[in-house]
């Protein structure tokens, strides 16, 4: 199998599928991306291709929310704004479910019609509903400003999870938006001085137009 044979089952089976959806198709070298625009963003899925020691792919599943990242992007040091770049508010992929198959190398063509037939459903069952869950504001605060939530889940939480969970705090009127400010201010405290300074930057810019208010 090449990539190029990968790529056009690919295309065969979820340009008809994602499409019904109201997904667009879209090249990104040699991967191949659907987007769904959403009225707050949109919802990404991402066909990663390897061609390196062995043939293969994986599928990557990203939301953004507007509301949140047109803020605090620019005051992050590790991001660079663009309109469906690898900056959203929320990464995964099947791993992140408790899923032992994330990556697949098909070797034939039965191989590779099984494991696009198993995303699918994967689709169906998980990563829609995951879209579902996190579409608003409000949901993204819930998800990321709580205790004990598992190391870097759906998002790093060191490079971005500061600043998109206070974002995400500022907008939604948290009340521990105090408790969360500091939390982050802590997690970013051996972080390079640029992304420190980014930080406090952006939690003025909160507390002057949305915090309070």
């Amino acid at each position: 199998m090449t990539t190029r044979d990968i790529k056009r089952e690919i295309i065969k089976v979820f340009d008809p599928f994602l499409g019904a959806m109201n997904f667009e198709s879209f090249e990104d070298g040699i991967d191949k991306i659907y987007i769904q625009k959403t009225s707050y963003g949109y919802n990404k899925l991402d066909f990663s291709m390897s061609n390196r020691r062995c043939i293969g792919f994986s599928l990557d599943f990203y939301i953004r929310i507007n509301d949140i990242n047109t803020i605090c992007n620019s005051y992050n040091p590790n991001y660079v704004d663009t309109a469906y770049d690898t900056n959203p508010t929320l990464s995964a992929w099947l791993k992140d479910f408790g899923f032992s198959q994330f990556q697949f190398f098909p070797e034939t063509k039965d191989e590779l019609t099984k494991s696009l037939l198993y995303l699918k459903d994967m689709i169906i069952e998980y990563i829609i509903p995951f879209f579902e869950k996190y579409d608003s504001v409000n949901a993204i605060d819930l998800e990321l400003n709580r205790i004990n939530r598992p190391a870097n889940l759906y998002i790093n939480d060191t490079f971005s999870r500061p600043f998109v969970a206070i974002t995400a705090a500022a907008l939604n009127k948290n009340t521990e938006f105090n408790y969360w400010e500091n939390y982050y201010r802590k997690v970013l405290k051996n972080d390079i001085p640029k992304a420190r300074q980014g930080y406090e930057d952006l939690v003025s810019l909160l507390k002057e137009k949305y915090v309070g208010k």
